[in-house]
């Protein structure tokens, strides 16, 4: 029988339930241990052999002296000796081995020697994986805290030099930011603080400086349009993003139905340039006065003076520009004229409130709204005079009007009010339009008019 796996029946015997595979290293632990005591017995079943042959061999010699025809019969006996003593060692190797099974190979006896082992190969770890890699980790974390203390440094420094170029780029809130910076105590207060004092001066120049941009209409093909502007052309102007013209022009022309818009313009623009125009703006239209990048003296002054501003009708206006862009022309024709109630010079709202009327067959209105334009020679008042002869059944008057103010104002065409593609101008004719529309101004002035009727 196989003494390996003897010992495998004995350990599975004598294990306890559920504990039939050993750790590898307990395993390996106790097959030292086995083979160990096995090579020992074997050595000593060796050397009692070798001793047993030897006491033979002298016997068998003296056998042989005394009586050689005894050979044959000693030698089996000596080989029958061998193979008992060899099989009584055997049997020895047997009951050692279970013994040592019993009494080693027990559930304490494991628990113990995994014990061993665990705290060895513990131990091991611990001192050769562990401690140097906490003195690793122990460098790298002063190195970390180094490089974050660096980009925290230069972090600021990036910062700083952000803010300061979109604080002369007149940025509002990059201002802000650096005038809270340069109350505090570090190293970047100081600079800060130069970089306050260079954007308020600059600031300051505006008070006095008269090269301050205008209003102004720019078509799609790059034209561009300087005015004069309707009140309603300003309205569209402050409500685009870059509403400076604008504003400057409402304080120029006193139009103090804009003033509600320049104080909600003062509250939402983030230009300190744009923020300083509204500033003049509204000191030259009321006479009150706030740095631009602080509203609270504003604040204070609009909550007593604010009843006594009407404000101009954008909210009406621009529902009377949709429904107008829609053909809702019944929606759109009241929304225009609640324009013209408040604001008269409204001369856009005026002349599409004008269009509307005509094209609803109410002609009288149409001719009452028109008599009231300040300048029958405007754009918006030519525009609807235009519009008018068409209704009249002068076509060719009608069309020639058109053309004549498209060659002076070709801004009008280019903002799509005097296009084919718009409904108010289906009776035109189309034709002599363009051939008029295309010839100099002063072939057009020189050709004679000769109105006429198409059937």
């Amino acid at each position: 029988m196989d003494l390996i796996a003897l010992i495998g029946r004995l350990i599975n015997r004598h294990a306890p339930s559920g504990r039939k595979q050993l750790p590898l290293e307990i395993q390996n632990f106790i097959d030292n241990r086995v083979n160990s005591a096995m090579e020992a017995a074997r050595e000593s079943m060796r050397r009692d052999v070798a001793e047993a042959k030897r006491e033979l061999d002298q016997e068998v010699s003296e056998i042989r002296v005394n009586n050689r025809n005894r050979t044959i019969g000693g030698s089996i006996v000596a080989a029958i000796c061998v193979v008992l003593t060899w099989r009584f060692g055997y049997g020895e190797v047997r009951e050692l081995t279970e013994k040592y099974v019993k009494d080693h190979m027990n559930e304490p006896e494991f628990d113990k020697i995994a014990r061993v082992v665990i705290s060895n190969r513990a131990d091991v770890f611990v001192s050769e994986r562990l401690v140097p890699l906490k003195q690793t980790v122990l460098s790298l974390g002063s190195d970390i805290a180094q490089a974050q203390d660096q980009l925290t440094k230069i972090t600021e420094e990036q910062r700083i030099v952000t803010l300061i170029t979109r604080a002369e780029a007149l940025d509002k809130l990059a201002f802000i930011q650096l005038m809270s910076m340069s109350k505090g105590t570090n190293k970047f207060s100081s600079i800060a603080a130069a970089e306050v004092l260079k954007v308020t001066r600059m600031l300051r120049f505006e008070n006095v400086n008269q090269a301050f941009s205008t209003p102004m209409l720019v078509a799609t093909d790059g034209m561009t349009f300087e005015g004069p502007f309707t009140n309603d052309e300003l309205y569209e102007q402050l409500s685009n993003p870059d509403p400076e013209g604008a504003v400057n022009a409402v304080s120029s022309s006193q139009l103090k139905l804009f003033i509600p818009k320049l104080v909600e313009l003062a509250h939402g623009a983030g230009s300190l340039m744009l923020l300083k125009r509204v500033s003049l703006a509204l000191h030259n239209l009321t006479r009150v006065s706030y740095e631009p990048w602080d509203t609270q003296s504003l604040d204070a002054w609009w909550e007593n003076q604010q009843a006594n501003y009407k404000k101009w009708p954008g909210k009406d206006f621009e529902e009377g520009l949709l429904a107008f862009s829609m053909v809702n022309y019944s929606k759109a024709l009241p929304a225009f004229e609640a324009v013209l109630a408040v604001d008269p010079d409204a001369e856009k709202s005026r002349a599409l409130a004008i269009s509307c009327a005509v094209d609803l067959g109410l002609r009288e209105k149409a001719e009452q709204l028109y008599s009231k334009f300040s300048n029958k020679d405007g754009r918006w008042a030519q525009w609807s005079k235009a519009k008018m002869l068409l209704a009249s059944g002068a076509i060719e008057q009608g069309t020639r009007e058109l053309a004549g103010l498209v060659l002076k104002y070709p801004i009008m065409r280019e903002a799509g009010y005097a296009r084919s593609a718009n409904a108010v101008w289906q009776k035109i004719n189309w034709p002599l339009y363009e051939r008029l529309r295309t010839a100099s101004t002063n072939t057009l002035a020189t050709e004679p008019q000769k109105p006429k009727q198409e059937p």
